[in-house]
C-alpha cells in the first residue's frame, strides 16, 4: 500500500494527479527503490490499483483546499 499526501498552496489535487499519472503508467516495469537501510533494489510493478482520494483533513477545522492524500495499492514482486 503507499499513501501519498500531498499539501500544496494552490492545488495539492493537481499534484496529486501527476503522480497518479505515473503509477497508472508503470505496470509490466522494473521499479528502482532503496529499502530502509538505504540499500538499492529492484522490484517488477505487477499492477496498480487506486484505493482511493480524499480531501478531508482529520482536523475538521483546517480547509480542505491545500491537502490531497492518494492511497494506491501496488502489486510488486522483489524475487527477479
Amino acid at each position: 500500500m503507499l499513501t501519498f499526501e500531498c499539501w500544496h498552496p494552490i492545488s495539492a489535487e493537481a499534484l496529486a494527479m501527476q503522480v497518479l499519472d505515473l503509477l497508472e503508467n508503470a505496470p509490466g516495469q522494473f521499479v528502482d527503490y532503496l529499502d530502509d537501510a538505504g540499500n538499492p533494489h529492484r522490484a517488477w510493478l505487477s499492477f496498480y490499483e487506486e484505493a482511493g482520494a480524499s480531501t478531508q483533513h482529520p482536523d475538521p477545522e483546517i480547509p480542505l483546499t491545500d491537502r490531497w492524500i492518494l492511497t494506491a495499492r501496488l502489486g510488486i514482486a522483489t524475487n527477479i
